[in-house]
């Protein structure tokens, strides 16, 4: 089948931020000038904490960051790690795991995408997909270990999006004391921001923290996350009717397809962006030698993954659009 020209503008984009009233929540910082690590940090850690079912989160630069920190403590306390992540997710990931000194092998792990997956070997858990009110306490519930580190991404197309940055949500007060002084290059500096020159640098760290105006926009969504996650949801649902499958992710809506580089290729030209999650890491140049289980079967599903657009400002009428454009130009059936 011969790629069809694009000659359309993108009318439904894959991904479409939302920034709320974030504006008007960074206004005073900016008139101000407390625009840096401040207040507002420590304010939007408790809400984030209360909303996940933790008793402590620390704001830092990046989900790549909280990763790190997360990896780096846990390795404090073991001579090596050897953990397994899915060669289908982000090299941001990886570059975390090898940053920390760990030893890492790839994984055929693929029906994670749109949610989390434990960096299995440690006890880290990468959510930069999902954020939902309890998660951290309901996978607590469910099992997961004591000493959970659950990492979120506030990179601007995610569930909650801002001029980046991460999370992490755990239950080990001295772990997230550890974090908050790795982050702010090894500084003590509690749990309120004291502007001083009277302190002490506890231990070498980072410069990894969050700022105030960052976590204005942070706040100012989380503050409606249940609202917005709704609407994704009910976008998810109308996708699931149409294609008689059962996806469930806020972010992202993957499918399989017998003709992914055509499909979105004809998309494009119909002014609808599509997107692919993820790349293998083996195929990628730093990553080609390292020890990978399950190789052929990620590559099968990589060639045939395609993610349709999902955000929750997109109307009834675009979603109807990007239904009957995928069913139509979708070859061999849809698949979950």
């Amino acid at each position: 089948m011969k790629l069809a020209e694009s000659s359309a503008q993108n009318k439904i984009p894959f991904k479409k931020i939302n920034l709320g009233n974030a504006l008007e929540a960074i206004k005073p910082l900016i008139e101000t000038g407390y625009i840096g690590l401040g207040n507002l940090v420590f304010e939007t850690e408790k809400e984030l904490a209360e909303y996940v079912g933790a008793r402590h989160v620390v704001l830092v630069d990046s989900c790549t960051s909280a990763l790190l920190l997360s990896l780096k403590y846990e390795m404090l306390q073991k001579e090596t790690i050897h953990l397994r992540i899915p060669s289908m997710t982000v090299p941001l990931a990886l570059n975390a795991a090898l940053e920390a000194g760990c030893h890492v092998e790839l994984d055929d792990r693929t029906d994670w995408v749109g949610h989390y997956y434990q960096m299995i070997g440690s006890n880290v858990f990468d959510s930069a997909h999902e954020l939902r009110r309890n998660q951290f306490r309901k996978m607590k519930d469910a099992g997961a270990p004591d000493a959970m580190k659950l990492c979120f991404s506030f990179y601007p197309t995610k569930t909650i999006g801002s001029a980046d940055g991460g999370a992490i949500a755990t239950d080990d007060e001295h772990f997230a004391k550890w974090a908050r002084s790795a982050a702010t290059y090894g500084r003590n500096q509690g749990t309120g921001y004291r502007n001083s020159w009277d302190y002490d640098v506890e231990m070498v760290g980072y410069k990894r923290h969050y700022t105030n105006l960052q976590a204005a926009i942070v706040l100012e969504q989380l503050r409606r996350l249940d609202e917005t996650n709704a609407k994704r949801q009910a976008i998810v649902t109308a996708y699931n009717d149409a294609f008689g499958i059962n996806n469930d992710g806020d972010y992202l809506y993957r499918i399989y397809l017998d003709n992914r580089d055509d499909f979105i290729q004809n998309m494009m030209a119909e002014g609808i962006e599509c997107g692919v999650h993820f790349k293998p890491l083996h195929q990628m140049t730093p990553f080609k030698d390292m020890t990978v289980h399950g190789k052929e079967a990620i590559e099968h599903a990589y060639q045939h993954t395609v993610s349709l657009p999902l955000y929750d400002t997109m109307t009834e009428e675009e979603v109807q659009t990007v239904i009957e454009a995928t069913k139509r130009l979708a070859e061999g059936g849809i698949r979950a």
